[in-house]
């Protein structure tokens, strides 16, 4: 939708402006000798715009932020819960989760020549960029989604559709991280939109000293200059394993879990090789 996108994008001004055009035009057509519409509800009446404190673009999570997001998901019902985990464990829009069908995820192998590893990917073929866009998952990822019951969706209530209700989901999670700060004796959070979480996600990366061409790579984003559009061709698929093991180590330790293939931030190794099982 594209009001939707709008939002994913943080145009909030556009969203509204979008939403009330499209109001005018409904009732116009309501109220019409033609009749275009029958009386009743408008299409319109059933939007909920997300409502940020204020028109900047620059909020995101802080680590205790994410402890609170994390154990406020845990206390969902599924798919929601699954749904706010993998938003920020991989950091991509919300109804490209939202959804998410098993057939795009599989095993590939990435690489070349004889430097080739396998790994498990959810590869987005019909998104924002119009290019296929490759997701390495790692374990924390993979043991979300396995998770989850059969169906061809994974964020479904059926497992033949994707649920719908996503400011339901979001009203569900802000109201869990003030109960769960509210018991932890600290302050409820300021207010957050969902695109917010895509924003912590590319934040703490980059404070993790992922590349910001990597970066770019991961979230989608536009290729920019006549190089990156039509001369390099190099995927970045190893970097982004790489990147997607040094994320989800990040939050294995901050969650107190015990992190897999953890390498000291001083020692990193960009070009060491990581294989998500």
């Amino acid at each position: 939708m594209v009001i939707e996108s709008f939002e994913e994008d943080g145009k909030y001004t556009a969203a509204r402006r979008y939403t009330t055009y499209l109001k005018a035009f409904f009732t116009w057509c309501q109220k019409s000798k033609q009749s275009y519409l029958p009386p009743g509800p408008l299409p319109t009446d059933e939007i909920e715009l997300e409502k940020p404190d204020d028109n900047s673009r620059d909020r995101w999570l802080s680590e205790q932020e994410i402890l609170l997001y994390w154990e406020a998901a845990e206390r969902l019902e599924s798919p929601y819960r699954q749904f706010h985990q993998l938003l920020l464990l991989t950091g991509q829009r919300r109804d490209e989760i939202r959804t998410m069908m098993r057939k795009d995820v599989s095993t590939r192998i990435v690489g070349h020549g004889d430097y080739q590893i396998e790994i498990a990917a959810w590869v987005l073929q019909d998104n924002k960029s119009n290019r296929e866009h490759l997701i390495p998952l790692n374990e924390l990822a993979l043991g979300i989604l396995r998770d989850i019951p059969d169906g061809n969706y994974y964020f479904s209530f059926t497992g033949k559709s994707p649920f719908t209700t996503i400011h339901k989901s979001k009203q569900l999670i802000t109201d869990a991280m003030e109960k769960v700060a509210v018991e932890k004796g600290l302050d409820k959070p300021a207010p957050w939109t969902i695109h917010d979480i895509r924003r912590t996600f590319t934040t703490h990366i980059r404070r993790l000293r992922v590349a910001q061409d990597v970066t770019d790579r991961l979230l989608n984003h536009a290729l920019n200059g006549v190089t990156s559009k039509h001369y390099d061709m190099h995927e970045m698929a190893e970097e982004k394993v790489e990147a997607m093991n040094i994320w989800s180590n990040y939050l294995k330790n901050l969650l107190h879990e015990q992190p897999d293939n953890v390498i000291p931030m001083e020692k990193r190794d960009y070009h060491s090789t990581y294989k998500v099982s």
